[in-house]
């Protein structure tokens, strides 16, 4: 959502998510950090039925996305050389939950073509449900509450076959390794 020519912020909420922006604003927060967790992310996907939801974890943070996949130790930030902008794999076919959160703004996650957006805010969880039945590439929309739009919060959302997202899933770079790597 961007201020309009009145520096009003405009768009389509639920009445929760407005109250919640009201009340929290666009100050920072004090960070948190999740607990890692300490299975790998393949062996997760896999085992796990086809009708679990598969449930992602994302946190906004210093104007970027992180994501953490189920048993991923720690997140891929979507930033620098290996990830322009946040690029998200999902199973096609299956249930998805974005569990959503932020460690210092209020940020939006839109997926257009689910008509589906949703808040990330401080201290609080907020999750966006939905089934991808169909592979391919889709636009994702990611921004501040209020502020100057940030290009590397926007992306794209990779629906694909288990087994491609089982590759992918092995193939990622690695969160600690240097940039350009």
């Amino acid at each position: 959502m961007r201020p309009d020519a009145r520096g009003e912020c405009r768009g389509q909420w639920g009445i929760a998510s407005l109250l919640l922006a009201t009340v929290v604003g666009c100050a920072p927060a004090v960070e948190s950090t999740p607990e890692p967790v300490d299975t790998d992310p393949v062996a997760q996907f896999a085992s796990a039925d086809g009708e679990t939801p598969y449930e992602i974890a994302i946190t906004g943070s210093e104007d970027r996305w992180q994501v953490r996949y189920p048993g991923m130790e720690q997140p891929l930030v979507t930033t620098g050389d290996a990830m322009t902008g946040l690029q998200l794999h999902v199973p096609a076919a299956r249930p998805i939950v974005l569990i959503l959160n932020s460690t210092d703004y209020v940020y939006t996650l839109e997926l257009p073509d689910w008509k589906i957006k949703e808040i990330a805010v401080p201290k609080l969880e907020f999750r966006m449900e939905f089934r991808a039945d169909v592979t391919g590439r889709f636009e994702l929309v990611g921004d501040h509450l209020c502020g100057a739009e940030v290009q590397e919060l926007r992306g794209t959302l990779v629906v694909e076959s288990p087994s491609e997202l089982i590759r992918w899933l092995r193939e990622r770079p690695s969160p600690t390794a240097p940039r350009g790597e």
